[in-house]
């Protein structure tokens, strides 16, 4: 008797593990095709967006649609209305780092920091 319930025991628990892989694999196999669509629309949109360049300065102006940055003697226009990020002192004379890339003939920010000179 004690050998038959040592066989149940080991059925019972070899099921279980059967049922536990089973929802696992299908669930993951259901979310694949969701991540596939994020990487294409991630690939689409660094597609969209040339490669983009750093830039450091003192801030010259700072508007809504556009920030003027005041790099080695030259001014630099960069747009605002793509969405771009900002932290920090967005002031006149504040240094600042930009990152940004060209489109349409035009430096786009894409990140803005900036903090006040000591």
């Amino acid at each position: 008797m004690n050998m038959r319930s040592r066989i149940t025991k080991l059925g019972v628990v070899a099921a279980g593990l059967a049922a536990v892989l089973g929802v696992a694999v299908s669930s993951s196999v259901q979310a694949a095709p969701a991540e596939q669509k994020v990487n294409a629309v991630s690939a689409a949109m660094a597609q969209d967006q040339a490669q983009t360049e750093e830039f450091t300065g003192t801030i010259s102006a700072f508007k809504d649609d556009y920030l003027e940055l005041e790099t080695n003697g030259t001014v630099m226009k960069f747009s605002l209305l793509k969405g771009s990020y900002y932290c920090g002192a967005m002031i006149r004379g504040a240094v600042a780092k930009v990152i940004a890339y060209e489109s349409d003939g035009e430096w786009v920010a894409e990140s803005i920091a900036a903090v006040m000179p000591q």
